[in-house]
């Protein structure tokens, strides 16, 4: 959905096991608007999916990959490894 949304952070922390990416507002007209973004490279039946610091359960594997859905605003996305 770029430009209407983009990334303000993405990196892996290997200690927690965890990807931490951040989204931006957005533009202003988009606000609140449908978007998702793809996770690849994960196995997705280990993964859990935090959204503002809540579990999150509006997510779906698509093509072997995570997609999360969400809204165009500031989100903080934790998607974790367990085991």
């Amino acid at each position: 959905d770029f430009p209407t949304v983009c990334l303000s952070q993405a990196y892996y922390d290997a200690t927690r096991k965890c990807l931490v990416i951040a989204t931006d507002k957005g533009l202003p007209a988009a606000a609140g608007r449908p978007t998702s973004f793809r996770v690849t490279n994960v196995n997705p039946s280990a993964c859990v999916v935090k959204v503002d610091g809540e579990i999150s359960e509006n997510w779906k594997i698509v093509d072997g990959d995570i997609e999360v859905a969400t809204t165009v605003a500031e989100h903080t996305f934790l998607i974790s490894v367990q085991g």
